[in-house]
């Protein structure tokens, strides 16, 4: 796809219709183990989350769709011995390992080739310490049924998607302890708190306690990680302003935001409301300048926003460097190595390091620059934001639609044009 670059500022308020990928798998999920109907109004209809929807359906759920909304009714007893496609989602197949289990059921989890090299051993080591029989470290995972007493982890690592696994075991069993060495994306605790489940921190763990469970009827809103390509797009262009309408500003999914307005950025979240999650607009304005930046704090809230974030580096007036995110070689593609491709393409200077990079402002970009995506949605969008003020082609978009299946329509309502 050859993107050209903008030719007009733009001061317009946008509303993304990205529902919350996280919030819409996540609810899909949880949607198996309550026994009555749940409503996920403003679902996010991705591949991702359309892969999770196509497991339901295997297991046997019934689903039905109207106006955006998924109304989903598990079944009385799950369909046995299914192999079930996780497609290129980390997030559903390692949710899955803490439900599938204590659902009696025998399955098989498989993906693509790129889930399919992604370490999984990090959900089913503790699940396996526990007395789960759950067997993979890597894409397939052959599940078997299993029951388990009240279990208590610490977890060196911090990851939403494990925590998410092991707090839904605990919900399916007796409940268990857990605790991580940072606080990562908490929407699995804010939605097991909703079903009515007894879930509360107490020093330093969060704790679940084997409860009734109440069916989730819940509004998604935008996904803050799909917005924030856009407020990358103005803070590197001149006298441009955006206001990102209903978004979720749930505090572990808008640190990338704050990173922005450390760097000059204006940053303004206004009508702030309340649900199980904390959700508003985001206003964004341009910078008078773009000053360089260290990043190197709550890496797990902004692992999936430093690719856009990189592209606002290379516009700062002096390096910026990033540090601690060693998971980012284990996301959809090894993001520092892709970056590092990428940008000595075009003409920037990149210094990759095990868990980081340093990165040096744009000079001089190389003409004809092709960039390749490493089939990396968020690899794909970020290098579309940075054709939307320097000219360049990028190989394959198709991942884009794992995540933000209308990305591209945003950017041309905006004002950039492309082809295919």
């Amino acid at each position: 796809m050859k993107i050209y670059p903008l030719d007009k500022d733009i001061n317009l308020d946008l509303n993304i219709a990205s529902s919350d990928k996280s919030i819409s798998q996540r609810g899909a999920i949880i949607s198996l183990i309550t026994g009555k109907k749940t409503i996920l109004r403003n679902f996010l209809f991705s591949l991702d989350a359309i892969s999770s929807l196509e497991i339901l359906k295997k297991l046997g759920a019934k689903i039905r769709i109207k106006k955006g909304n998924v109304f989903i009714k598990p079944p009385l007893k799950f369909n046995d011995n299914q192999i079930l496609d996780c497609g290129n989602s980390g997030t559903l197949a390692r949710i899955l390992c803490g439900v599938l289990p204590f659902l009696n059921i025998n399955a098989k989890l498989i993906g693509d080739s790129s889930l399919s090299k992604r370490p999984m051993d990090r959900v089913t080591k503790p699940l396996n310490s526990f007395g789960v029989e759950i067997y993979g470290n890597n894409l397939p995972i052959l599940i078997k049924p299993s029951k388990i007493n009240f279990f208590t982890y610490e977890n060196k690592i911090s990851s939403a998607q494990v925590k998410s696994a092991l707090l839904l075991a605990g919900v399916l069993n007796n409940g268990c302890k857990y605790k991580e060495s940072f606080l990562s994306r908490d929407h699995s605790e804010k939605l097991i708190k909703k079903m009515g489940i007894n879930l509360y921190k107490k020093d330093g763990f969060i704790i679940v306690k084997k409860s009734k469970i109440n069916p989730l009827k819940i509004d998604i809103k935008n996904d803050p990680s799909s917005a924030f390509y856009f407020a990358v797009l103005i803070s590197i262009l001149k006298n441009s302003r955006v206001v990102l309408k209903d978004v979720l500003l749930n505090k572990t999914r808008i640190y990338a935001y704050k990173i922005l307005s450390q760097m000059g950025v204006i940053i303004n979240f206004k009508n702030i409301k309340k649900d199980y999650e904390i959700y508003g607009d985001i206003e964004v304005i341009s910078p008078k300048k773009l000053n360089p930046i260290v990043v190197d704090k709550n890496i797990s809230w902004l692992i999936d926003e430093i690719p856009a974030l990189s592209i606002a580096m290379i516009f700062a007036n002096g390096a910026s460097s990033v540090k601690n995110a060693s998971e980012l070689r284990k996301k959809e593609s090894d993001r520092i190595k892709s970056l590092a491709y990428n940008f000595n393409k075009i003409g920037v200077k990149f210094k990759e390091f095990e868990d980081g990079f340093k990165i040096y402002p744009l000079k001089k970009e190389c003409k004809d620059v092709v960039i390749k995506s490493f089939d990396d949605h968020r690899i794909a969008m970020s290098f579309a934001i940075l054709g939307a003020k320097i000219k360049l082609q990028i190989d394959d978009v198709s991942s884009v639609d794992t995540s933000f299946k209308n990305f591209f329509k945003i950017l041309n309502h905006i004002g950039v044009k492309f082809e295919s």
